[in-house]
């Protein structure tokens, strides 16, 4: 989709106008091009991102296997997109992370992150970035000040909801709270015939389950939910044994530290 393109402007835009093509390890890649150099398809993935004020747009792309750059850093935040393919990266020497067509990471100033092709042929921008970029506008995102997992771990915490009628509500009481501490979160248990403690977390569960004709609409029992500060990051519902439990929370730890980039 974009590849006879990216190859036209690898030609046209080189830092070097002897070189037909600056490669790098197995990677193509151009010197700065201005955005109103870029053919319209380009324009229209870059036009999202451009509130950011944005600078020193450059092509990448491998037909193959490749270390890209090898390790570095860059002198400014960097965004990358990837248009084609997939790529991944590792910053901070963390478990890398895939990008595959649409996904973007951003890279704080100053963190080392190197990029590794697979076999499959990609072509991604990379992006300096002056402006502040949510986290939630990209798929990964890596910053210099931010707080560790386990920090960020810490402040996590399960809210339970259950029914004094409900039996597997009691089983799983005699390890629910026990596993979430082991895996560094807190743990908040909110009975339905508990009044004053229903009506302190009631918005959490009306998030989810809004109440038609006075019952919490499709709600199982237990119903858990991890949190962060008032963000929802995951949900278990129904009875299961200790191990399942645990697996369930973990995998929603995993996938919050994925989404955002935690570094251990």
């Amino acid at each position: 989709m974009y590849w006879e393109e990216a190859i036209e402007l690898i030609k046209t835009h080189q830092s070097d106008p002897d070189d037909v093509y600056d490669h790098i390890n197995g990677t193509l890649k151009t010197d700065y091009i201005d955005i109103e150099s870029f053919p319209l398809k380009f324009k229209q993935v870059i036009e999202k991102y451009s509130k950011y004020d944005l600078t020193d747009l450059q092509i990448f792309c491998s037909i193959g296997a490749s270390e890209g750059l090898g390790e570095h850093t860059d002198p400014a935040n960097v965004l990358i997109i990837c248009l084609e393919g997939e790529v991944s990266y590792s910053v901070e020497r963390t478990k890398p992370v895939t990008l595959q067509a649409g996904d973007t990471i951003y890279i704080s100033e100053g963190l080392r992150h190197s990029g590794i092709s697979s076999t499959i042929p990609r072509i991604c921008l990379s992006i300096g970035v002056k402006g502040y970029v949510p986290r939630e506008d990209v798929t990964y995102y890596f910053s210099g000040d931010q707080e560790s997992y386990e920090e960020l771990q810490m402040k996590m915490e399960v809210i339970k909801f259950s029914d004094e009628d409900c039996g597997i509500c009691h089983k799983m009481g005699h390890y629910d709270s026990k596993v979430a501490n082991e895996l560094g979160l807190g743990f908040i248990h909110v009975s339905m015939q508990d009044r004053p403690m229903y009506r302190k977390h009631r918005d959490v569960l009306l998030s989810r389950y809004p109440k038609v004709a006075g019952v919490h609409e499709n709600m199982g029992y237990p119903t858990y939910f991890v949190m962060k500060d008032k963000e929802i990051l995951g949900e278990i519902k129904g009875g299961m044994d200790k191990g399942n439990y645990r697996e369930k929370l973990s995998k929603i730890l995993l996938t919050y530290r994925d989404r955002y980039g935690m570094m251990n």
